[in-house]
């Protein structure tokens, strides 16, 4: 009986302090958020993402921040995602070292302009106009340049590395339509780069060019829906590839019911000193949505017509269902889907992973054969959001990046595999617009590939912590990272690149309403780690910069 009482001593002692750790966390936030009574004056970004050249050094998986401010319980979208391949995560590269500016359909200022210096030396600089026509046009311009010198860490040496972007936007919003025409063009060189390792020794300049016009509209008072058009021209290095792609949707409204027919038209075709490629594919993907007050429900599927350089033409079919309930109001509802899919890959993701690759790709599509996901999601309060998924998927011809030296100069092949792959993923989220934000992502993911060994340079795990506040003039922004072990093929034998912390900062102060000085950190842990083979982090970078809008 004594120890019974013992037990139950140390159980009531051990909720006792668990309690109070989940109620200070709570009530973190919100004391966080209560200090500030100053209006943000940075540029609002809502441009949806479209890899360019001026992101070739950044993870198309980061944490995203911006939300629209809301009033009384946050409205939940009860649609389950189509999720992209998952990548090793490394915190993007700049993008807190620097203003977050970008073209935006809804700006706060009409004109802006930054420059920074920093260490190792580095400079970065850009600027942006925003013009409202009398007759609803906006148009947008942007310019933005970084030069990193050369310099050694962990016995590599790296050139000078010049990157320029130019942005244009023009979009108008109407009663019946909205529409946006862009126009991305960016330019990555590098005087010269020596990778020094204990396989090869590298002098290879290199430079390409990436041109990225785009077309958006949005019909929502008609049947016809969500137009997407776009062209990316990647050139340089020994290659030449154009994607383009059509998509758009046509939806019919029949008292509950919702008859959506989605239409896909892209191609692929590009060629490298020793491979061509051509892959061209058509797409139906019909769909019954049933809407009632509590129930999301869609039956469709997606028919494909796919020919390919290195294949017979074929046919696919995927499965298109999902399933959202909402069991208690806004608070918790449970998503259920089983889909697939087919997407082009090529040079262009590499670029967006690792701009040091060189492109030694032909291009083949992936396959999603079957994506089933599940799990919980929901709003606790206006500000904070969960979503709590458990996934498996099956990917044909996923593509994996191989270091090689076959060439003699320092780079990359793809290899191409039949991937099976199961997660777990969490997401947490708490936001007051201008006040204080924070995000977790969590992610445990099991890899099976079909012939090789080890899923090349994917993590198991990886964990996501971002965090942005205002307390009168001062500013915060942080990305801290954790990733796991992840492996590589090297001259026919595996090597390990061990786990590390990615850690971002930027402190910001505000001088007046139209000025602030920041100070940006990366690597802050000044610990050696290397995100892609062969080419590690480069120790402590400090930037600091002035920001002027006008």
């Amino acid at each position: 009986m004594s120890k019974m009482k013992s037990n139950l001593r140390k159980f009531l002692r051990s909720m006792k302090r668990i309690a109070l750790i989940l109620i200070f966390l709570a009530a973190a936030p919100r004391m966080a958020a209560q200090t500030d009574s100053v209006q943000t004056q940075k540029v609002t970004v809502t441009r949806s993402y479209e890899p360019t050249v001026r992101d070739a050094d950044k993870i198309n998986a980061n944490p995203e921040t911006g939300q629209d401010a809301s009033f009384g319980k946050k409205k939940v979208d009860y649609r389950l995602r189509e999720l992209e391949a998952v990548s090793t995560f490394q915190a993007e590269k700049g993008k807190l070292t620097r203003p977050s500016v970008s073209l935006s359909g809804a700006t706060e200022v009409p004109g802006y302009a930054y420059l920074a210096v920093g260490y190792p030396l580095q400079m970065n600089a850009g600027g942006g106009y925003v013009h409202q026509t009398d007759n609803g046009w906006k148009i947008s311009g942007e310019a933005d340049y970084d030069y990193k010198a050369a310099t050694r860490t962990q016995g590599y040496a790296f050139g000078h590395d010049h990157r320029l972007g130019l942005h244009a936007l023009a979009e108008k919003d109407a009663d019946l339509w909205r529409t946006r025409y862009g126009l991305d063009y960016g330019l990555t060189a590098s005087a010269r780069r020596d990778t020094l390792n204990p396989l090869t020794s590298v002098a290879d300049p290199f430079s390409y060019h990436q041109l990225h016009p785009y077309f958006k509209g949005d019909f929502h008072r008609t049947v016809f829906r969500d137009l997407n058009a776009a062209y990316t021209l990647t050139a340089g290095r020994g290659l030449a590839e154009h994607d383009w792609k059509l998509l758009w949707n046509n939806v019919f409204p029949i008292g509950s019911f919702k008859i959506q027919t989605g239409w896909d038209l892209s191609g692929l075709a590009g060629r490298t000193d020793s491979l061509s490629y051509n892959n061209f594919q058509a797409g139906l993907m019909p769909s019954l949505r049933l809407e009632k007050e509590r129930l999301l429900f869609k039956l469709g599927f997606k028919l494909y017509y796919q020919n390919r350089t290195d294949i017979n033409d074929q046919v696919l079919f995927y499965p298109d269902v999902s399933v959202d309930f909402r069991m208690v109001e806004e608070y918790l509802t449970l998503f259920l889907g089983y889909q697939g899919g087919l997407r082009q890959a090529g040079y262009r993701d590499w670029v967006v992973e690792n701009p040091y690759i060189l492109p030694v790709t032909d291009g083949r599509p992936v396959s999603t054969a079957y994506h089933i996901a599940g799990g919980f999601k929901g709003a606790v309060s206006s500000a904070m959001s969960y979503n709590l998924e458990l996934g498996v998927r099956r990917q044909n011809d996923y593509p994996f990046m191989v270091y090689h030296t076959a060439t003699g100069r320092a780079g990359f092949v793809t290899v191409y595999d039949r991937l099976d792959d199961y997660y777990f993923r969490v997401l947490l989220s708490y936001v007051k617009p201008s006040k204080f934000e924070t995000k977790i992502r969590f992610l445990y993911a099991q890899y099976t590939p079909a012939r090789l060994h080890k899923p090349y340079n994917l993590a198991d795990y990886t964990l996501d912590w971002l965090m942005r506040f205002r307390i009168g003039d001062f500013g915060w922004e942080s990305v801290l990272s954790y990733v796991g072990p992840r492996y590589d093929l090297v001259g026919g034998s595996e090597i390990k690149n061990p786990e590390y912390i990615g850690s971002q900062l930027r402190l910001s102060y505000h001088i007046n309403k139209d000025m602030y000085l920041y100070l940006g950190g990366r690597n802050l842990l000044a610990k050696p780690y290397t995100p892609y083979t062969f080419h590690p982090e480069r120790g402590l970078q400090l930037t600091l910069g002035a920001f002027y809008s006008f």
